[in-house]
Parts: structure tokens; C-alpha cells; sequence
């Protein structure tokens, strides 16, 4: 897919995601490389470009195997269980 072209998905973060009125969206860190559209130079700190991003899959019926973000209990500062 076109859109993803440059997004490298395996070095992103999901920061959070939600289930409501059949969308499912997942709010990401992502890591985008320079043949994306969406690249911009890295800040210096970062060794890549990151920029927020939202994954949506629409008209979801339905969503299992994980628990949402809201229900997880957090054991330090930046960490979930």
C-alpha cells in the first residue's frame, strides 16, 4: 500500500488505542524513512525521523486478544502490564 510506503512499522510505538463506534485507532510514534512523503529531518536526538501517526481500521464488528488501554494498570512510569 502506497500509504505505507517509507513507514517502517516494526521500529514504531504505539502510544494508544481505542475501540469506539466501530473504528479501532491506534496512535503511533512512527518511524519514517526518507522515500516517505511524510519524512521530515531528525530531531537531534534521534538517530530517524518519528512522527505521530493514526492507524484506523473502520467499520470493526468487533476486537479480542487484547485489552484496551484504558484497562491496563501502569507498574512504573512509562511502563503497562
Amino acid at each position: 500500500m502506497e500509504v505505507f510506503h517509507g513507514i517502517d512499522l516494526n521500529d514504531s510505538f504505539i502510544l494508544d488505542w481505542s475501540f469506539e463506534n466501530n473504528c479501532l485507532c491506534f496512535e503511533l510514534e512512527a518511524n519514517v524513512w526518507p522515500v516517505s512523503k511524510y519524512y521530515a529531518e531528525p530531531k537531534l536526538s534521534e538517530y530517524t525521523c518519528y512522527r505521530k501517526a493514526i492507524f484506523q481500521f473502520t467499520n470493526a464488528v468487533s476486537v479480542s486478544g487484547f485489552a484496551l488501554m484504558s484497562q491496563l494498570c501502569r507498574t512504573r512510569v512509562g511502563a503497562l502490564s
